[in-house]
Formats: C-alpha cells, sequence, structure tokens
C-alpha cells in the first residue's frame, strides 16, 4: 500500500469525484451541499483549495486513484461557536475502508493544523462507534450536545503548534 497524502488543491481533477463520494454519503441535507445538489459540494470543495489558510480540503490517493478525504473548517457547527478549527468531512471509500486510510487522513490534516499553528482542533460525529474510533486516534470527548435534531459528540484534540 503505497497510499499518499496531499492537499486537494495540488489534485483538483478529484474534486467531481469527491463530491459525488460526499454527495452520495451524507445526500442533499449535508452542510457539504448548502444548496442540496453535488454542484454545492464541487463549489464548497473549490473554496477549500489552500495550503496555507483554513479552510482547507486533503485528500488520499493511491497511484493517482482518488482514496478519501478530509477538511479542516472554520467553526464548523453554528451552535459551538466559541470552537474555531475543526477537522470534518473525513471520508474514505468504501472498498478501502478498515485499512488505515482514515487514521493516515487525521494525522495528516492534524500535521497540518499543527504547521498553521493551531492548538486544538475539533470535530464532531452522530456515532458513538466513531467516536471511539476517534477516541483511539488520541481524541477526547468534549461534550453530548444536541445537533440538528440528533445527538451529537463533539472532540477535541490538542495540537503541537
Amino acid at each position: 500500500m503505497n497510499i499518499t497524502v496531499d492537499y486537494l488543491a495540488d489534485h483538483q481533477d478529484a474534486i467531481p469525484q469527491i463530491a459525488r463520494w460526499l454527495f452520495d454519503e451524507w445526500g442533499h441535507h449535508s452542510p457539504e451541499s448548502p444548496d442540496g445538489s453535488v454542484e454545492g459540494v464541487v463549489d464548497n470543495l473549490r473554496n477549500r483549495l489552500r495550503r496555507d489558510a483554513l479552510p482547507l480540503a486533503m485528500l488520499a490517493h493511491e497511484d493517482e486513484e482518488p482514496l478519501g478525504t478530509v477538511s479542516l473548517k472554520i467553526r464548523e457547527i453554528e451552535i459551538r461557536p466559541q470552537y474555531e478549527h475543526w477537522l470534518g468531512t473525513l471520508f474514505v471509500v468504501k472498498s478501502r475502508r478498515g485499512a488505515g486510510i482514515g487514521s493516515l487522513l487525521v494525522r495528516a490534516a492534524v500535521d497540518a493544523a499543527s504547521r498553521l499553528e493551531i492548538s486544538e482542533l475539533y470535530l464532531y460525529t452522530r456515532y458513538r462507534k466513531t467516536g471511539q474510533w476517534y477516541k483511539r486516534l488520541g481524541w477526547i470527548e468534549v461534550e453530548r450536545p444536541e445537533y440538528r435534531g440528533h445527538p451529537a459528540i463533539i472532540m477535541k484534540a490538542l495540537l503541537d503548534a
């Protein structure tokens, strides 16, 4: 397995495929698609074509085949504006899940945030199993609010900024 994680800015040709993945996974109700369309996801991803500021997106690939993505965002959920920097939109293609690609993406995003001198990074999930997975990666649970009508878990990582 020779998987590389780069900034999406260096692989813009992958945006349509990533947008389709995200839309198919989370549907038209996703904040990734403000207008409820795949084109909305494409526009959202194009706003993350940065290397030195947030929001930014990263891409895991093997021999130029896209395998997954993750983003660093600013104030991802409106109910917690005090939490500024967020990890989100973690996605790995179904055929490659369980192979360590998600962990690789999270580590790459945390490293990118550290390079940007971010000291705290937050994420949220609605799933206990996902929360346990993040705990194994060193994230700590902060709180369990209700968000958009569902129970959520907000987690935090302290970074070496």
